[in-house]
């Protein structure tokens, strides 16, 4: 992972080329973190073991929240932004889930 907080930039357009660069490490880990998912669908019965219990979830908001605050990123971000990402996996993990359903039936 690049350290961008070294990184002086003396234009708009190198601010956002270093914005490119994190986006595209940010993208590599959501596939990482995909690959997991899909795994982890193996293991589960149901939907509502594919949901988890909300306890779950809040741990990890209450992990992201409390790494943003030692980093130095806004917190409130940090949490809409894991909020959003959990969401869209669970969906994700539900169809592939279904997938593995319907695969199994056959």
């Amino acid at each position: 992972m690049t350290d961008f907080d070294d990184l002086e930039p003396d234009s708009l357009e190198q601010v956002r080329a270093d914005i490119d660069a994190i986006d595209r490490e940010l993208v590599d880990l959501l596939a990482a973190r995909g690959r997991c998912v899909q795994r982890a669908a193996g293991f589960k019965r149901n939907g509502a073991e594919v949901r988890g219990p909300q306890s779950r979830i809040d741990h990890i908001i209450t992990r992201a929240r409390t790494a943003a605050m030692e980093t130095g990123a806004n917190p409130d971000v940090v949490e809409a932004t894991f909020r959003a990402m959990i969401s869209a996996f669970i969906e994700a993990e539900l169809t592939i889930h279904a997938t593995l359903d319907s695969d199994e039936r056959k």
